[in-house]
């Protein structure tokens, strides 16, 4: 548990489910994975990502159109997959066997947003906007 906290304090939180915290790390097919892997709680990150940055903009009080930058922005793969890999993610991943080397843009984004929906689950929305500004995803 000890290497798996060490990337949700890189997120500045702290993890009290180890099963939860390693759900978010394993892909479908990787070894004792759920049929699914991380993809269920990545769905539950995608759309606590987008919550958090839509009700930041919507206190801001700025057109619809600068709403709808600010969330495409924030949960593309590309942005996400991004963060993952500058924080070191890529060897943490629990792959499927078949998967050699570097993850690509997409199951890292895939991780990272189940990263945030492992922290929405046990934590909320409070400690995913915390671990948004923490990862640069979110400006205070």
């Amino acid at each position: 548990m000890a290497d798996i906290q060490a990337i949700y304090e890189m997120f500045g939180c702290r993890m009290n489910n180890a099963e939860l915290a390693r759900e978010a790390l394993t892909l479908a097919g990787a070894l004792g994975a759920r049929a699914e892997g991380n993809k269920r709680l990545a769905m539950l990150g995608d759309k606590s990502i987008g919550v958090t940055v839509l009700k930041g903009w919507y206190e801001c009080g700025t057109p619809c159109e600068r709403g709808s930058r600010l969330l495409d922005a924030a949960i593309s793969n590309e942005n996400l997959a991004r963060i993952g890999h500058d924080l070191g993610l890529d060897g943490r991943i629990h792959k499927n066997p078949s998967q050699r080397g570097t993850a690509s843009w997409k199951t890292m984004a895939m991780t990272v947003e189940a990263i945030f929906g492992a922290i929405w689950q046990e934590q909320g929305p409070a400690a995913v906007r915390n671990a948004m500004i923490s990862v640069g995803l979110l400006e205070t």
